[in-house]
This record gives C-alpha cells, structure tokens and sequence, in this order.
C-alpha cells in the first residue's frame, strides 16, 4: 500500500472515530438530561447543583437546568407559589400590615375585585428575599442562557419575566417597610444612598420583567400567581406596561438614567417624595 492510500485510509478512521465520539458525548448528554429532569421533578435541587456547577461553563446546555435547579432551591416553584398566595395567610410583620391595611387573609380561588395592594402583599410575603442567593445565581444563569428576550424560548422568557417581577415585587415592600419605619430626621446620606441602590435594582428588575414580557404570549402575570385575573402588567397599545398601582412605572421613571443629571438633591427630594407619595397611595386604596 502506497504512502497516499495509507494517509487517506488514516483520515477515514480518524473521522470515524471523531463522529463515534461525538455521539457517544451526545447519548451521554440526552442520558444525563434525562436523569436531571428527573431529579428536578423531585426536587432534588442541590443534588442537580452539586452535579452541574462544576461543569456549567464547559457543557452550557445545562444552564438552564441547573437555573431551574437554583430557582427550586429558592423556593420560587411557579405552582406551589401560586398556591401560597392563594392560600390562607398568616399576619405580616407589623410594618407590612400598616402599608397594606384591610386586606384579607382568607383563603381564595380568584382575585376579582380584590384591590392591586393586597395581591401584592400576599406576594410580598410568600416571595422569596431578592437578595436570596440561590435566586440570583437563579437569574444570572437564565440571563446568561438566552440573552435575547426576541431568541429565547417563550418558556424561558415567562420564567426570566416571572423571577424578575418577583424580584421587583420583593424588593418594593422590603423598601416601602424600610422607608415607613424612618422618621424624616433619621434620613441621612446612607438612607438617601440605600433607596437610592434599592431603586435602581428595582427599576432593572421591572425592565426585565417588561423586556420578558413583550416575547412571553402575555403569560408572565398567569405564571407569578397562576390567575390571569390579576392584572399586575396590561398591554397598552403596542406596550406592555404595569398597573400604576404597584408604583413600578413610576420607580423605573426615576431611575431612568436621564435623571443622572439631576443635582445630587434635587434627586434625594424626588424620591422621597415619591415614596412618601407611593405609601398614601397604598393606605388609601
């Protein structure tokens, strides 16, 4: 056998053996997603994270498994979440009940004519913490899996959308219970700077929610609550919007990176107005 015919011959085995590998990677894929999925459906969470973070960044596929995994572990399952703000409820802290006077704790199958104010204080108290650590790390792999909301799976958009609005609704009633219980001669520069962070995450956690929402087929408000009666966000024309009620639309606006040029006080009287504003808001409806 010739020089040539012995080269050609070791190419041909050589890509046999590539594509022999390369199913047996795949099969091996499909057979530890397989096994995943399984484990996720029983809320083996931190077994599917011990095994996938280790090798996320080098096999991405399963990102999105082990977000799910992260969100799980947090407690942020869409179905049992929906059945704990529908549930009966315990009294919140007393701060809590101050802001969202007059609200029921009865058990319930629908939220018609239940005000905006009382749907998102059950949420509030059933939400998992924004800062929860399993919830970010949630968020960021989500994030990081399907970065365009118009390429993402509608899934994964409803699910990016849904966390995101969870995190907004979280993050508003721990500011609105940390803004209430400060007297006006208790707010200094590092008040002024924490509403300040709080607001901004706020305001990326809503643009989130909203960017999600105009690829999710209008579910991301179903998925939060598991009612499509609850009308936290409404399309407006071509927009997606929030029920002004929540007070969302208007942090967003101050946040928006316009205001940046704002002198430094002006900015500060803003947004203590506009809490102060927000917490009447809340008492009277």
């Amino acid at each position: 056998m010739n020089s040539s015919s012995t080269k050609i011959g070791l190419s041909i085995i050589l890509m046999l053996m590539v594509g022999s590998l390369s199913c047996t990677d795949e099969n091996s894929d499909a057979r530890q997603e397989e096994r995943i999925i399984k484990w996720i459906d029983a809320r083996r969470y931190l077994d599917v994270i011990r095994l996938l973070e280790p090798q996320v960044e080098s096999r991405p596929r399963f990102k999105s498994l082990l977000a799910e995994a992260y969100l799980g572990d947090a407690k942020f399952e869409p179905f049992l979440l929906a059945a704990r703000v529908m549930d009966r409820q315990a009294k919140g802290a007393a701060s809590l009940e101050k802001l969202f006077p007059h609200c029921d704790t009865e058990s319930r199958s629908n939220f018609d004519r239940v005000p905006v104010r009382c749907v998102l204080k059950r949420l509030i108290q059933q939400l998992p913490e924004a800062q929860n650590p399993s919830l970010v790390r949630g968020l960021i792999l989500l994030k990081s899996a399907y970065p365009a909301p118009e390429l993402a799976p509608i899934q994964y958009n409803i699910l990016m959308g849904g966390v995101s609005l969870g995190c907004a609704v979280s993050r508003l009633g721990a500011l609105l219970a940390y803004y209430d219980g400060l007297s006006p001669d208790q707010i200094g520069k590092p008040e002024i700077d924490h509403l300040f962070n709080e607001i901004s995450k706020i305001a990326e956690d809503a643009n989130q929610t909203l960017e999600r929402a105009k690829y999710s087929n209008n579910q991301i408000t179903s998925f939060i609550t598991g009612l499509k009666s609850m009308d936290l966000l409404y399309h407006a024309g071509n927009q997606v919007q929030f029920d002004p009620a929540t007070g969302l639309s208007a942090l967003i606006a101050l946040a928006d990176p316009a205001n940046k040029d704002l002198e430094a006080n002006l900015l500060k009287v803003l947004i203590i107005q506009n809490l102060d504003r927000l917490v009447e808001e809340f008492k009277r409806s």
